[in-house]
């Protein structure tokens, strides 16, 4: 797997006014790419910038932490110039065997931006592809949800990660028994 490029995030000042008249914007900030110089938002100072890296550590150090998912496979994806990603990881050796050969793997999804059209989401659930035009059904064990104005240790994603992975279970042998049904 290839090394993956995060942006330098930077929060700057917002000033407005005109060129030898310029005011402090009190109470923002811009939340700027210093490699491309690409303003991802103008926020409030409350915003917390939640880096890429940052959300990654957290849902890693859950993933360790839980030993029962073992290893697992990654591929992240970046949109508006990286300031949207979405990381998913998907763990090959736990999965509820539907019907021989269909098998359903449990995955994490992280959802991340600086540009404000997502707030911190991760996800954990059973997902499948169902059609060729991209339909996907899933079940949701976990749904964490933050505005960037939290702090990671309010959230407790190692125990949630580690029920999660138990409700999946639960419901990988209850969907056993709807493959016999009508």
């Amino acid at each position: 797997m290839s090394e993956v490029r995060f942006p330098e995030i930077m929060e700057q000042p917002v000033m407005w006014g005109y060129f030898r008249d310029l005011h402090d914007a009190d109470h923002y900030k811009a939340i700027v790419d210093m490699d491309t110089s690409k303003l991802f938002s103008i926020v409030s100072t409350d915003y917390k910038v939640i880096r890429h890296e940052q959300a990654i550590d957290q849902v890693e150090e859950a993933i360790m932490d839980s030993p029962e998912l073992g290893r697992y496979q990654v591929k992240t994806e970046f949109y508006n110039d990286k300031g949207r990603m979405r990381r998913i990881y998907v763990f090959p050796d736990i999965f509820v065997e539907i019907a021989e050969g269909d098998k359903v793997n449990p995955e994490i999804q992280l959802f991340n931006s600086y540009d404000t059209t997502w707030p911190f989401i991760v996800l954990l659930g059973a997902f499948r592809l169902v059609c060729s035009n991209g339909l996907v059904i899933g079940k949701k064990f976990l749904h964490i949800k933050k505005r960037h104005i939290f702090d990671f240790d309010q959230i407790h994603l190692n125990e949630q990660v580690s029920t999660a992975i138990e409700r999946f279970k639960l419901q990988g042998d209850e969907w056993k028994t709807w493959r016999n049904r009508q």
